[in-house]
């Protein structure tokens, strides 16, 4: 027999007040149907919510930041490691990225 979980030895559909003779196909068309019921209610309430707004990306300041904050460092690294010629090209490569993060936007 069937046991619902937590149950002791007993026939879940007894605990649950369900008739012994209950067909399974009955009782998944039943689950169907209440979860087609839930969805259709939760998808009324999703269309009363008001909707997001989407945010404004004019304010650069996060990219300069992650420039910055990226950047610098590169360029510490490439100047030590690279010398002049390594440090030269860091800073190229970051103004590079930089551009094209204006045209991007």
């Amino acid at each position: 027999m069937a046991q619902q979980p937590g149950t002791t030895g007993t026939d879940w559909r007894t605990n649950a007040q369900l008739p012994a003779q209950i067909d399974e196909t009955v009782l998944n068309t039943f689950l169907d149907q209440l979860d087609q019921h839930i969805d259709a209610k939760l998808d009324e309430r999703i269309a009363t919510l008001p909707q997001a707004q989407p945010k404004v990306k004019n304010d650069p300041s996060g990219g300069v930041a992650a420039i910055l904050g990226v950047g610098i460092p590169f360029v510490v690294l490439a100047g030590v490691f690279g010398h002049q010629a390594g440090a030269v090209l860091a800073v190229l490569v970051i103004g590079g990225l930089a551009v094209l993060r204006l045209l991007r936007d």
